[in-house]
């Protein structure tokens, strides 16, 4: 199955740093106080409108692409280096802020912005979503920052879960989630010619970019 990390929140900020392991909790005061400490004057703001997603949008997009070419230990890939997923993203994200589904979060420091966060919100749930950074930054962990600016935003406003949406990595799991597993189930007709077709690779990767 694959896996699905979550994890409840709290009704007020302090609770939740509490929740934290220590390590975490250390980190969500340590890198806000750093900033400080050398000078820097970081804003956090939220783009929740239709017109405020649209305008926001492109530091997004600017960001993750930032980040995905920066050298690191982990690697990030730019989910929209296609132009047809930029288009996707640019219609949906205005039409599902519009129906208060979607957010974006901008760590801005001293006017410009370093690190930013979309999410999706429905039911009382919070999905983190798209991401990025600029990786001048990183010694600020400015990435991690604006995820807690974020979580914040939500918290303030009732939401009660937090999902990581699918797949594991140290990134999720430091937060102490909960983990769920899905189950794919397909029925077949003819089974025999279900495996035949399946023993083909490109649909095995065609079902993989779709489950």
């Amino acid at each position: 199955g694959t896996p699905f990390l979550y994890r409840a929140l709290p009704g007020d900020w302090e609770s939740f740093l509490g929740s934290l392991n220590k390590s975490l909790r250390d980190n969500a005061k340590y890198y806000p106080r750093l900033l400080h400490r050398h000078g820097r004057q970081a804003a956090f703001s939220v783009a929740a409108t239709s017109d405020e997603v649209r305008a926001t949008l492109p530091v997004l997009l600017a960001l993750h692409r930032a980040r995905a070419a920066a050298p690191a230990a982990v690697v990030h890939h730019d989910y929209f280096a296609s132009a047809s997923r930029r288009a996707f993203i640019e219609a949906a994200a205005p039409a599902l802020a519009a129906r208060g589904q979607l957010r974006i979060g901008v760590l801005a420091v001293d006017g410009a912005p370093v690190a930013a966060q979309m999410w999706l919100e429905n039911a009382g749930v919070m999905f983190v979503y798209y991401s990025g950074y600029d990786p001048r930054w990183s010694r600020y962990s400015v990435a991690f920052i604006a995820l807690l600016d974020a979580l914040q935003d939500a918290m303030s406003r009732g939401i009660g879960r937090v999902e990581f949406l699918a797949g594991l990595g140290q990134f999720k799991e430091r937060w102490s989630p909960q983990r769920r597993l899905r189950h794919n189930v397909t029925l077949a007709a003819h089974p025999a010619l279900f495996r035949s077709v399946m023993a083909l690779s490109p649909v095995r990767r065609l079902l993989r970019r779709f489950s």
